[in-house]
């Protein structure tokens, strides 16, 4: 078992009564900004420790999906939710796939810490204030607001 899903088991219930009280959004922006940070400080590790110690870390602070589930219903009113946990299961899935093939891809042309910088800055969530770039497109539908 990886270091990082260890990690995820002991916190999963205090970020569910979290998500709970203050909501599924904040839980998105916080599961974000934890990816992102340890990813950045990941590019500077100078050990396997330090490493390892910042996956667990990574670990303690994950939990996207179930809140951006739960988000999903509440923005969409429960309209179309096969639909939409369709579209959640295809991105995690080809997040999951696409990341590791192209994170490999790309080791062989630039470092360790390019990839790890480079995915710090993706996973970063949107300012306060800001809308996600996929809902200004129009690609996911279900990203959009009830009227």
């Amino acid at each position: 078992m990886s270091v990082r899903c260890s990690a995820y088991r002991s916190p999963a219930p205090f970020w569910g009564r979290m998500g709970d009280r203050y909501g599924n959004r904040l839980m998105m922006v916080r599961a974000l900004a934890g990816l992102a940070i340890t990813q950045l400080l990941i590019a500077f590790a100078q050990d396997v420790w330090t490493i390892l110690a910042l996956r667990f870390l990574q670990g303690a602070f994950a939990g996207y999906i179930a809140p951006a589930q739960a988000y999903g219903v509440q923005v969409t009113g429960g309209r179309d939710r096969a639909g939409l946990f369709a579209w959640l299961q295809v991105a995690t899935n080809v997040g999951s796939l696409g990341g590791a093939f192209l994170g490999g891809l790309i080791l062989d042309e630039l470092s360790f810490a390019a990839i790890n910088l480079t995915a710090g800055v993706i996973c970063a969530p949107p300012p306060p204030g800001q809308v996600c770039p996929c809902r200004q497109t129009g690609l996911f539908p279900y990203g959009q607001q009830r009227r």
